[in-house]
């Protein structure tokens, strides 16, 4: 094959496996979500007690199979720590991250925030049943309003949520729900937990915020903008 013949056949190779390589992901994206995807088992067995930001940051790089160097402390030197430091690294679909309370040395909560293949809601209540109650929040003043749909599921020890822009929440069985946080089982009665960040990712709960679960669509909107 002559030079002139061979720089468009090396051309072509390079854009079929370009191709090829898009196709591959297009279709992994559009899988659907199994349900443990969703809540990987693996993290049922992650360390809560007696732990520190490297000790986390060591679990996942084994449990996973990434580089140490794939994984990042933040929050500061975890030498020196502040009261809560974060271990945070990324798969193809998720960011993952951990917070640690340094004092106690304990586990608080792990975070997913997918970044692709978002489970829905009725892909959630396929895998994980009906949550026992739900907060529907709205966070602006204005139109267009940002609202919140967030799941609880105190004795499987979870909360998921998903966000909207609009002058009215529409979430459905179709709805994305894209953060996930991991927590122990928890008291959903204590009150005075309403207050600790670790019990909801966006805004301030009140004793009334959490609402009983009577099925999609049935939700009742709190505004978050009342000083209530």
């Amino acid at each position: 094959m002559n030079r002139k013949r061979l720089l468009p056949f090396m051309l072509g190779i390079v854009l079929f496996l370009v191709m090829g390589y898009r196709l591959v992901d297009t279709v992994k994206r559009n899988l659907p979500v199994t349900c443990d995807e969703i809540i990987d088992p693996r993290l049922n067995q992650i360390p809560t007690s007696n732990v520190d930001a490297v000790t986390i940051q060591q679990w996942f790089a084994s449990q996973y199979g990434i580089s140490k160097d794939q994984i990042f402390i933040i929050g500061g030197d975890p030498s020196s720590p502040p009261p809560k430091l974060g271990v945070r690294w990324q798969s193809e679909t998720k960011w993952y991250e951990a917070t640690i309370d340094t004092q106690s040395k304990q586990l608080e909560y792990v975070d997913i925030d997918w970044k692709t293949r978002v489970p829905t809601v009725e892909k959630l209540l396929s895998c994980n049943g009906e949550p026992e109650y739900y907060t529907l929040q709205r966070f602006s003043s204005k139109p267009p309003y940002d609202f919140q749909l967030t799941l609880w599921y105190p004795r499987a020890g979870f909360i998921i949520s998903g966000a909207q822009i609009g002058n009215e929440p529409t979430f459905n069985n179709q709805s994305q729900l894209d953060k996930l946080r991991l927590l122990r089982e928890f008291d959903i009665r204590d009150t005075s937990a309403l207050s600790n960040t670790k019990y909801f990712i966006l805004g301030s709960l009140s004793s009334n915020s959490i609402k009983k679960w009577t099925g999609v669509g049935n939700f009742t909107v709190e505004d978050m903008t009342s000083g209530k």
